[in-house]
């Protein structure tokens, strides 16, 4: 028996729960019916190793359809508890085998869309954007630590990492980025940084974080035309253009 110790993700296109454990285990689940899709077991690292620290959902990467149209399988990035990779998986259903229909999908029968991505001491996953010139391929958009400094580092799916973007000395994440599909957003304890896509994430404006006495920062969240920092006690609102 596992509980979920992630945030649950949600894919609206295919209605389908997406779910991590404290057992090892990932998993998909149908909203309307509570039906299992699939599962699969992953690889855990020691208690001392460290890992993903667990929470946040996983990273859903929608496939935008036409109306009337079925959506495509749809990739969502999970980064499990106490894990040491992050594994691309179908965020709905998958044809099942006639032969494996009486019994419903398999423990591991999940084909993945990528393969495993090592975590190598990021601290969480920003943003995963398709590979333009390989096919089934990624790029990760990682945060995490580069040196002395923390920084937003670039991860190609057949390249060495490299950081794109460092914060200010001072500066330390303060919690999970927002992606916007062309700006991410990046809180840490002082200002929330705008990395911009198109120059290759290098960081093109910064905002204050006022204290409001309860510490700064916290999640970063884009909801249309606004950005949110989620702190313990306190929400700081800023618009973007």
């Amino acid at each position: 028996f596992a509980v979920t110790t992630m945030p649950l993700g949600f894919s609206r296109s295919s209605g389908t729960i997406l779910l991590g454990t404290n057992g090892g285990l990932l998993a998909a689940y149908g909203a309307a019916e509570g039906r299992l899709l699939w599962a699969i077991r992953h690889h855990r690292t020691k208690t001392s190793d460290g890992g993903w620290p667990g929470s946040e959902a996983p990273l859903l990467l929608e496939s935008p359809t036409r109306p009337g149209e079925r959506a495509a399988i749809a990739t969502a990035w999970f980064t499990p508890l106490g894990c040491d990779f992050a594994y691309a998986m179908p965020s709905g259903p998958l044809p099942i085998p006639r032969r494996l229909e009486p019994l419903g999908p398999p423990i591991g029968y999940a084909p993945m869309m990528a393969r495993p991505r090592p975590r190598r001491g990021a601290l969480s996953l920003a943003a995963a954007l398709p590979d333009p010139k390989l096919p089934g391929e990624w790029s990760l958009l990682l945060l995490g630590r580069d040196g002395r400094f923390d920084a937003a580092l670039i991860d190609p799916p057949r390249s060495p990492r490299l950081p794109a973007s460092y914060l200010a000395p001072a500066e330390r994440l303060s919690g999970p980025a927002a992606f916007d599909g062309q700006r991410l957003f990046v809180p840490g304890t002082q200002d929330l940084s705008i990395l911009d896509r198109e120059a290759g994430f290098a960081i093109r404006g910064a905002a204050p974080i006022p204290s409001a006495g309860a510490g700064r920062g916290g999640k970063a969240v884009v909801l249309g035309r606004k950005v949110y920092v989620l702190g313990r006690d306190t929400v700081w609102i800023y618009g973007v253009d």
